[in-house]
């Protein structure tokens, strides 16, 4: 009788471990789906916000101080910078991430190029995207 009794137990012992191993591996993979949904609502944040800055360089003409004065954020040696805290609200300066338009050099007086890029408190970058837009027109020249 009491060989039966201590098997019980024994069995009872390791459906515990078992079940405490169980209940770990999935904390711990709810807690990487909560960094990864995270990472990647502020992904597609940047992707919008660099959406934004584009439509905004292309309405603008690339002019960098016109985008600025009625998007936001500031002109410092030839790039535009954006500052955005952890709920994306523009702020004056530093934040959580920094956005960047920094103009690039053409060939076409007719064509404006930019690179767009997000980055995080870090630094690291989160996303980045070549921009165009055209400047003017041919009918321009007559």
């Amino acid at each position: 009788m009491k060989r039966k009794e201590t098997l019980i137990l024994i069995e009872i012992a390791v459906m515990i471990a078992v079940f405490a191993l169980a209940a770990g591996i999935c904390l711990r993979i709810f807690t990487l789906s909560g960094r990864m949904s995270a990472e990647n609502t502020a992904r597609d944040r940047c992707v919008t916000e660099a959406r934004n800055v584009v439509e905004m360089l292309g309405y603008c003409a690339g002019d960098l101080d016109a985008a600025c004065g009625t998007y936001g954020g500031a002109v410092t040696d030839g790039c535009w910078v954006i500052c955005y805290d952890e709920n994306w609200t523009v702020t004056p300066d530093g934040g959580a991430y920094v956005l960047t338009a920094e103009p690039v050099p053409t060939e076409s007086e007719y064509l404006g190029k930019a690179v767009i890029t997000v980055r995080d408190a870090e630094e690291d970058v989160i996303f980045t995207v070549p921009a165009a837009w055209q400047t003017g027109g041919m009918d321009d020249e007559t």
